[in-house]
């Protein structure tokens, strides 16, 4: 028991720092989506509603993680038992909130990416993408004239190849994210929970219990005088 309450605090820590990690990514793709034209302009055009609740979801959770990043470095700093319980609560509760509108925002959002795809506006964008098919051939034919052309092709082919590879790791780092998160709150929970018990032990090794043995001894006067002891840290002391 001694060994996992040792091994919560530390992998509490750590956890923590991944989610630091998770939470600069977080804060580097609001800055992308804010500020570069080649992610913004395709998710303002096709899906403004989802753009502006990232816009700010995505801030709001990564300063809430680093915020709880904090806490939690706080809490395990502390050396009141009650308030590092009180902070690890807290920490537990907040943490639990965030992951739940996390989940419900990213439901939310494929919910509604899932039915556009299935949408008048989603057939028009297929049928133009397979127009561009045809522009390839033009692009390698302009690039005799120009080198921009060329690169032009080269961009889209990149942006078609790579699009089911981001999908993809998006969603795994968001899984993981949301894991990790979970985890840390039960921790926390575990943390509290042991806050409590060095107290209880405290009180236990301190306490003393008398007794009286039936054994005696006899004082100068001649009277007997029964022995005494202590219970001290687990050991009988004569008194």
């Amino acid at each position: 028991m001694g060994c996992v309450a040792r091994a919560v605090p530390t992998a509490f820590l750590h956890i923590n720092l991944l989610l630091m990690l998770f939470a600069g990514a977080i804060l580097s793709a609001a800055a992308r989506l804010k500020w570069d034209p080649s992610a913004y302009i395709a998710a303002r055009e096709l899906f403004s509603l989802e753009y502006r609740t990232a816009a700010v979801m995505l801030p709001a959770s990564g300063f809430s993680i680093m915020l709880l990043a904090h806490l939690a470095l706080t809490a395990l700093r502390c050396r009141r038992l009650s308030l590092r319980r009180v902070l690890l609560i807290l920490y537990a509760t907040t943490t639990f909130l965030v992951v739940w509108c996390e989940v419900v925002w990213g439901c939310w959002v494929t919910y509604r990416v899932l039915r556009w795809m299935r949408g008048k506006q989603a057939a028009e964008l297929r049928h133009a993408l397979q127009l561009s098919d045809h522009l390839h051939p033009l692009l390698q034919h302009l690039a005799h004239y120009h080198p921009l052309p060329e690169k032009v092709n080269q961009l889209m082919e990149e942006a078609e190849k790579d699009l089911p590879s981001n999908v993809y790791v998006l969603a795994c780092a968001s899984g993981i994210m949301v894991g990790l998160q979970a985890l840390s709150a039960a921790l926390a929970l575990l943390a509290a929970r042991g806050a409590r018990r060095p107290r209880a032990r405290a009180l236990d090794a301190h306490s003393t219990v008398t007794t009286t043995t039936p054994l005696s001894c006899r004082r100068g006067d001649g009277e007997k005088s029964p022995l005494r002891a202590v219970y001290r840290n687990g050991r009988l002391v004569m008194v």
